[in-house]
């Protein structure tokens, strides 16, 4: 019976989206919060996760990603035992990023996830051989 009482693994996804569909302008400035209330939830949520993943994108209008500040979400980190900032995947296509971004820095925990090149069949894509 203990086995049923484990804590399986979740997901929780944040989107952000404009009324228009798209959360930047035609000339992709980053995008900033509607207020901040909505930057205090997006940080409570990421201060209770073990990673965040984000475009490339959204890395290249900001040059970084959103970091766990406010003392008492570091604080309550700590106490769970995690470390004070979760892991940052950012997720592109090609890497084709700049070395120089602040997310660079030591003070992210960062990863990388990268998309295999696909080719376009129609209205579909399919991944190219050899991957």
């Amino acid at each position: 019976m203990a086995n049923s009482l484990r804590v399986r693994p979740f997901a929780t996804v944040i989107l952000a989206m404009s009324a228009d569909g798209k959360i930047a302008d035609w000339s992709r400035t980053a995008a900033r919060f509607g207020s901040p209330s909505d930057k205090t939830h997006l940080e409570r949520q990421i201060a209770q996760a073990d990673g965040v993943l984000f475009g490339s994108r959204t890395l290249k209008a900001y040059g970084t990603t959103l970091r766990v500040v406010h003392p008492d979400l570091l604080q309550q980190r700590q106490a769970q035992s995690k470390p004070l900032q979760p892991v940052q995947i950012v997720c592109s296509r090609s890497a084709n990023l700049d070395p120089e971004y602040p997310f660079f820095s030591n003070q992210y925990r960062a990863g990388f996830s990268l998309q295999p090149p696909v080719q376009r069949v129609g209205k579909h894509q399919r991944l190219l051989s050899g991957f």
